[in-house]
């Protein structure tokens, strides 16, 4: 019949400037198009809507978001870019969840200062909050000081996901194998079962 959830991606734009980056231009989808998608797809079984990329900078976010509500689909937002206190203000009735992406901790780097500010920015209004880690050969060690930055944050959501976040980067990242990333499944579903309570560990991937 159709997807329950789906992923739009409603801009290529991207403020991160990296230097291995191959796009040239930034392009949109137009709002009408995704739309007319959405019905489409909510006349089948559509439930769920993922915005994903970095929405913040779509022209017609909010005519996005006030589609998917019109049409009673529910809805949560991916971000790179940490939002406004009006956009939150926005979203903050009808968000189910606003979902940070990170690859690393580093309390002395601004981006996750800004991502600490926008948390509590994101608490005080009640809206659900995770954190989404992209797991490498890399930075898989570094899991367990993401969980702990999650907590002391009262992140409600930890998850990770086993591919680059940006298909236009040529970044060397290492892939881990399907038996590693499996070790590191059965990892986390001990130390959700026995330890964290406070925190969802959960997996964007299927193994």
């Amino acid at each position: 019949l159709g997807p329950e959830a789906i992923f739009i991606f409603p801009t290529s734009y991207c403020e991160g400037n990296c230097e291995q980056c191959n796009i040239s231009e930034t392009s949109e989808i137009d709002i009408n198009k995704i739309c007319d998608f959405l019905r489409q797809e909510k006349a089948k079984r559509l439930k769920y809507v993922i915005i994903d990329g970095n929405p913040i900078h779509y022209s017609k976010i909010k005519e996005l978001i006030d589609c998917i509500t019109s049409l009673g689909l529910m809805y949560s937002i991916n971000l790179i870019t940490p939002p406004s206190q009006e956009f939150l203000e926005y979203i903050s009735r009808t968000v189910c969840k606003v979902q940070f992406k990170m690859e690393n901790i580093d309390l002395e780097d601004k981006y996750s200062q800004k991502v600490i500010q926008s948390l509590r920015k994101i608490q005080e209004f009640g809206i659900y909050s995770a954190i989404i880690f992209g797991l490498s050969k890399e930075n898989c060690s570094d899991i367990p000081t993401m969980i702990n930055f999650c907590k002391e944050n009262q992140v409600k959501q930890f998850s990770f996901y086993r591919l680059p976040f940006c298909c236009h980067s040529q970044k060397a990242i290492t892939l881990l194998s399907a038996q590693e990333y499996k070790e590191i499944c059965k990892k986390l579903l001990i130390l959700r079962k026995n330890e964290e309570k406070n925190i969802h560990i959960t997996s964007n991937d299927a193994i």
